[in-house]
């Protein structure tokens, strides 16, 4: 029963990604493919945080929404940088020190 699961997993999984538009990874898919997943996922704007702009160890969140939310950004090492509330329809900058950029904005 468990393969069973498993099966019907990876093929629903596929279907919602079709669905959405946006091509299925595979194990063997580079690193950049997977930035270019976060990318379109992250102009999907499903919830409120979005990625305004951002460079080496900084990036502006804005809140599509009308109520508050707290949110940081994904980035590509071992952790994130703390949450912040952002208000309804305004912007927050996260900071952190590592010379990385991020890949998208989250809610906490």
């Amino acid at each position: 029963m468990g393969k069973f699961r498993a099966v019907l997993a990876a093929a629903s999984l596929a279907a919602v990604v079709s669905v959405a538009g946006i091509p299925a990874a595979s194990a063997s898919d580079s690193k950049e493919a997977g930035k270019a997943v976060a990318a379109r996922l992250s102009e999907a704007r499903v919830g409120c945080a979005v990625l305004s702009s951002y460079g080496e160890g900084w990036a502006t969140i804005y809140n599509q929404c009308a109520g508050g939310i707290y949110a940081t950004v994904s980035l590509d090492w071992s952790w994130d940088p703390a949450c912040k509330y952002i208000p309804g329809m305004g912007t927050k900058t996260v900071t952190w020190t590592a010379h990385v950029v991020p890949d998208y904005a989250y809610e906490c």
